[in-house]
């Protein structure tokens, strides 16, 4: 089931990206990657979805109470259905009502909610923090995860929020009025702080970093204006990386396994059991490992890596005889020496 569930993401993955830009959202490649990174649940989009468009209309409620001539107001439901389900190549407001909506949208994430980032960026300590489901519950998780969320919900907003990554910086929220010009005036660049708690100390501004990397003069204009979907295919690439490459691969926790295909010459096998000797003066009394009679262990462990017990070994499933070819014919000449 474990294989059959990773094939069905791939296959969603897979045909996701073949979409174009406009409907390729962050959200819904952070949700694949969370369903991924747990096998033991489910991690719906619909609920995920529906999070994020609840946390716009509180943003909504706030934004009314104090300013409520704000034009968004008198938006169509049409509109707020687009924003919803669509990248947007520029913000649909002005500088004073944009900023409106970004000052409110930082203070309830992070002041109201107290959205945090982890202090553990290593992803191998705790995988939940690169789960968006587990952020949206938690309020606390890896920054690349934060920033999701939060150009996410802007984007409900009618605000285009990138998610952009600096030399040396965490990932940072980059917000500008107009994205058609060179004009930087009154940008925002935003990145979280572990270290501090409170709203708003807790938001670095990253802006005069911004600008030292992309002055005037230099080519600052097509950065801009060409932003949204090159940043959008750098994030995407960064989250099949996890799944693919490295973070999400269901053998790279697993210490016994020695890489794709290749296995440590120190390696002895012994019925399908897998046995790596701590050092040459190690001794294994072969007769003590066999006495009990062999039998199936009830663990749902097992059931990631084997098919079935055959009497005296277990054998792997499609996705492990697949990685390790060899095993087969190393299993068939033990189990028939043991059995001579």
């Amino acid at each position: 089931m474990h294989y059959l569930r990773q094939c069905s993401l791939k296959k969603e993955w897979d045909k996701y990206i073949t979409k174009p830009d406009k409907v390729q959202l962050l959200e819904r490649y952070a949700t694949i990657v969370a369903d991924w990174l747990q096998p033991e649940k489910h991690v719906f989009y619909s609920c995920v979805k529906a999070s994020l468009d609840g946390m716009a209309l509180e943003v909504l409620h706030c934004l009314r109470e104090n300013h409520p001539d704000h034009s968004i107001f008198s938006t169509s439901a049409e509109t707020f259905f687009y924003w919803k389900n669509n990248n947007i190549d520029d913000n649909y407001w002005d500088v004073a009502e944009g900023t409106q909506i970004m000052d409110t949208l930082q203070e309830y994430i992070f002041g109201k909610l107290k959205f945090r980032q982890s202090e553990l960026e290593d992803w191998t300590d705790n995988l939940e923090y690169m789960c968006i489901d587990y952020v949206l519950k938690t309020k606390y998780g890896d920054s690349l995860i934060l920033n999701i969320i939060y150009h996410s919900v802007a984007r409900r907003l009618g605000l285009r929020c990138d998610v952009i990554h600096l030399v040396s910086t965490p990932f940072c929220i980059f917000w500008k009025p107009k994205y058609a010009t060179q004009n930087l005036e009154n940008i925002r660049c935003l990145t979280l702080s572990y270290e501090i708690e409170k709203f708003p100390d807790c938001l670095v501004n990253e802006v005069s970093h911004f600008t030292e990397l992309y002055s005037e003069g230099s080519p600052l204009g097509d950065f801009l204006i060409t932003a949204n979907n090159e940043t959008c295919y750098e994030i995407i690439r960064i989250l099949e990386d996890w799944m693919f490459r490295r973070r999400l691969d269901p053998f790279w926790k697993n210490p016994y396994v020695c890489g794709i295909g290749v296995r440590k010459l120190n390696l002895r096998f012994k019925k399908g059991a897998m046995v790596i000797p701590r050092s040459e003066d190690v001794k294994f009394a072969i007769d003590a490992i066999t006495l009990a009679t062999p039998k199936w262990i009830d663990n749902s462990e097992i059931g990631r890596y084997f098919n079935k017990f055959e009497d005296t070994h277990y054998v792997p499933n499609k996705m492990l005889a697949r990685l390790y070819p060899q095993d087969a014919d190393i299993t068939a000449a033990i189990t028939a020496i043991s059995e001579n």
